[in-house]
């Protein structure tokens, strides 16, 4: 509950006016497990004509989990550049998901790297 944006004493949930809240439809979202998220990386890569060892899902399911799935959905077309042009390879294999991975940052990552050298850049 909280104070709708241009009055002062009319509180509401999310802040929004009462009568928009009754137009809404409320979806409640949770977040995906470690299959479901298998499952969309997998279709995602077939939508981009990649083929993915069953190792290579995992770790990247393993990945998304522990940051996010938009990061890991992101390594997926640099994964396949690497194992095609890289390594002469039609599959993406484990080391291709790794060499990723130390190649691109996820959002935590990055932070933690900035923080860490933040003395510098000021």
């Amino acid at each position: 509950m909280t104070t709708v944006k241009g009055t002062e004493d009319i509180k509401s949930p999310h802040g929004l006016p009462a009568d928009l809240i009754d137009r809404l439809l409320i979806v409640r979202t949770l977040p995906y497990n470690h299959d479901e998220m298998k499952t969309i990386v997998l279709k995602r890569s077939k939508l981009e004509g990649l083929v993915l060892e069953e190792d290579a899902l995992t770790k990247l399911a393993d990945i998304a989990v522990k940051t996010s799935l938009r990061y890991v959905l992101q390594l997926l077309s640099p994964a396949g550049i690497i194992a095609r042009d890289v390594n002469g390879r039609s599959e993406i294999k484990v080391e291709d998901v790794e060499e990723c991975q130390a190649l691109f940052l996820d959002a935590k990552r990055s932070t933690k790297v900035l923080e860490e050298h933040s003395s510098t850049f000021l």
